[in-house]
């Protein structure tokens, strides 16, 4: 019987996803669908081969920058983060972006807050006690099933891709690469290079 390849693990071996950092998280459609979000790029918008290429939402010379235009999935996976934001007091997501196949974001866990609780949720758990600290899986999980839930299918691919942030120069790079994403959607690896 010939053996079937092995599904390499997304996450790093032996890593505590709940302990306090900052996450990477990239979360796809199901085959590649364009099911989230449309990018606009009209007139005067940057296009790949712009010599200003890619515009900066804060220059005010650079062409205007492309529009990101929510579908009603791409809706609910925004009020579904909007729901992560206010559920947990020791998670949030800081950046985020919806694109038409795919969500980027930046997840931060926090073990203490300006209340000084730690490790806690603010949703209840068995008799009334606070839920443990959320790790990077359940979170997106999460909102994945949230998302599947309030449209009454699933539009996500089975996994999701993850980088440790590990230094204030690392996520000063991902939050430019998630702000700019829109204006290089027609470069990004996800994107559908058939005729629109």
């Amino acid at each position: 019987m010939r053996e079937l390849p092995q599904r390499k693990p997304k996450r790093l071996k032996g890593y505590d996803y709940s302990q306090n950092g900052a996450y990477f998280v990239t979360v796809c459609a199901k085959n590649g669908a364009e099911i989230f979000s449309r990018i606009i790029v009209g007139d005067g918008l940057a296009r790949p081969e712009c010599p200003d290429f890619p515009a900066r939402p804060d220059c005010p010379d650079c062409p205007a920058y492309p529009i990101v235009e929510l579908t009603d999935i791409g809706e609910q996976i925004r009020q579904i983060i909007n729901y992560i934001n206010q559920r947990y007091d020791n998670a949030f997501i800081d950046k985020f972006v919806i694109m038409p196949n795919h969500i980027h974001l930046i997840l931060v866990i926090n073990g203490c807050n300006e209340t000084g609780r730690t490790g806690q949720s603010l949703a209840p758990g068995p008799a009334g006690r606070a839920s443990p600290a959320p790790t990077v899986g359940n979170i997106i999980g999460g909102l994945k099933s949230g998302v599947s839930r309030n449209i009454g299918f699933s539009p996500w691919q089975r996994c999701f891709h993850d980088h440790i942030i590990r230094d204030e120069s690392d996520y000063r790079r991902v939050a430019e690469y998630i702000e700019q994403n829109p204006a290089k959607w027609a470069k990004d690896r996800f994107y559908d290079r058939f005729e629109r």
